[in-house]
This record gives structure tokens, sequence and C-alpha cells, in this order.
């Protein structure tokens, strides 16, 4: 089956309810709520008729020494009428600090995306996280810790197992109205060495007023095993307008 592609280019506005503008350095103490929300949607006509919609929306608590997040993403792509691509991705987190470099975290998540093979994948796991690097322009965090993770297939076999999740988070601020960010994450699994799953998401900001910013942000998401007849790569760009107050 070919290679799913959500529509190679979205544009996106983004409403953040009290989170600060792309590219300004982050604030001393974070605020207790914050939240945003965001919608896209490009289409074509003439010669040939696609349309590619996305959405999705976060939000953030942070009562004394927890974070509490909630992340949704939607997207859906129709060619001729005919849907094409659509997935579905849910993740829920709750960490808390335990020095001002380290916390303990748990974590959910739901994917769901047909056009990869993939009915529903549920996964869960806990570990700590680790600010490695906070200096004035660089900062990479890294965590790690075990996990369960169940994946139904839309062709058999599905596939359960004991997971190991890392990942690398990494930012650099190129100036006071620009920043890159990559975010890398890697799952393998215990029952099945050869059983291996990588997400990487990156992004390039660039402030363009005090509450607009341009955004660019590439995710690529890769299988070892995928389902039969279902590629092991998949990949979504896009080009967002970020608006926050």
């Amino acid at each position: 089956m070919r290679e799913a592609w959500y529509g190679p280019f979205v544009v996106v506005l983004v409403l953040g309810g009290s989170g600060p503008a792309a590219g300004q350095e982050p604030a001393e103490a974070p605020p207790i709520r914050e939240g945003s929300a965001e919608l896209s949607f490009v289409g074509t006509s003439g010669n040939t008729s696609t349309n590619s919609l996305g959405a999705g929306g976060a939000i953030v608590y942070r009562p004394e020494e927890w974070e509490l997040t909630a992340k949704t993403a939607y997207v859906r792509t129709r060619s001729s009428a005919v849907v094409s691509a659509e997935a579905f991705d849910t993740t829920l987190r709750a960490a808390r600090s335990l020095t001002p470099r380290v916390s303990a975290f748990g974590r959910y998540g739901h994917l769901r995306d047909r056009f990869a093979g993939i009915a529903h994948r549920h996964g869960i796991d806990a570990g700590i996280s680790v600010r490695v690097v906070t200096a004035e322009r660089h900062e990479l965090t890294v965590n790690g810790g075990a996990g369960y993770s169940s994946e139904r297939r839309v062709v058999a076999p599905d596939v359960s197992s004991a997971v190991v999740p890392l990942g690398v988070l990494y930012e650099v601020r190129l100036s006071d109205t620009a920043r890159v960010g990559n975010d890398l994450a890697f799952v393998a699994s215990l029952q099945d060495a050869g059983d291996r799953r990588f997400t990487n998401v990156a992004t390039l900001t660039a402030r363009l007023t005090s509450q607009l910013s341009l955004k660019v942000s590439n995710t690529a998401r890769h299988l070892s095993q995928p389902a039969p007849d279902f590629e092991s790569l998949d990949t979504v760009t896009a080009i967002a307008l970020v608006a926050t107050f």
C-alpha cells in the first residue's frame, strides 16, 4: 500500500490562551493554566480536487509541583471525494518535579491511523525526564522509562508487548525571533527485538510580530515491522501561522 501523506503542506492557525509568543525567551514561572487550539484547511480544484483538514488542541495545568497535559490532533485528506488519509492522536501526561532538573512522569497515548495499518494503538508508560542542558540559547531534555503497548492492526496479526520508550528533546534559539526544535522518540519492544518505532518532529519558528509567528514542521513516523502490505514510513509537513494572546 502507498505511503500515507496528510496533504504535503497544511496552513494552521493556533490560538493560545495564555502561552508566550513563539520566539520569546521562556518565562521564569510558567502560567498555572494555558491552552491552545488549532485548525487547518487546504483545498484545490480544477483538474484535481483535494482538501486537507487538521484540528487539534492542548491544555496544560500546573498545580504546585505537578504539570498535567492533554493533547489531541486530527488530520484528514480527501481526494476526489474519497478519504485518502486520516489520523487521530491523543496524549495524556502527568509529571511531578523531583528537582529543578529532574521530574517523574506517567503517560497514556492513543493513535488511530487506518491508512498506516493501525486501527487502534493504546500505550501507557512511566519514567524519568532530565533537563541535561539549560543554557541561554540551548535546552536539551532526555527521558526514558518502561510501559506497555497494545496495537490492533487493519491486517493481522495484532501486536502487544512491554516496551521501553526513550526520548530526546532539543531546542536552540537562533535569535530573539527564531528558534529550531527537534523531538525524537524511540520505542523498543521487549518481546520482539526487531519491533522498533521512531517518531521525529522537527520545527522552525520565526516570529513575525509580537503575536504572530510562522512555523514550519516535519513529522516522520517509522515502524520497523509495519502491518502487511503497508509502508514503514509516514510523513507530515506543515506550514503554520501561530497566533498567541
